[in-house]
């Protein structure tokens, strides 16, 4: 039997939603640690613990370049500037722009004109 957190107990979560250019396809593993490591060299490693900085795997699209991050609303700054820093993932050149930040998945989607099955 699993246990609940109690709702004053959950943290809260803010989606931001980021699309990268690049001349060349993506892979989503070089794309997470990407990611990860520019997020842990901003904020530190220390408070990547606070942030709870987490990539959406199951809504990364590779043709658009189109993913979402997961992270606390205190860190959210924080993070987009991290994806900010980041100009090249493997041998591409990128540059990524963060769409829009939301609080569910689906207003994120909505506000930043993804498809819903994108």
């Amino acid at each position: 039997m699993k246990l609940k957190t109690k709702p004053t107990l959950r943290s809260r979560k803010r989606y931001i939603v980021f699309r990268i250019e690049s001349d060349g396809s993506l892979v989503y593993e070089n794309v997470r640690n990407a990611i990860y490591d520019s997020a842990a060299r901003w904020i530190g490693e220390n408070e990547m613990g606070d942030a709870e900085v987490h990539i959406v795997r199951n809504l990364w699209d590779g043709r658009t370049k189109t993913g979402f991050i997961r992270c606390t609303p205190k860190y959210v700054d924080d993070v987009k500037t991290s994806l900010a820093l980041i100009h090249q993932i493997g041998d591409a050149r990128v540059l990524i722009h963060t769409l829009r930040v939301s609080g569910t998945i689906k207003s994120a989607r909505e506000k930043a004109g993804l498809k819903n099955g994108s």
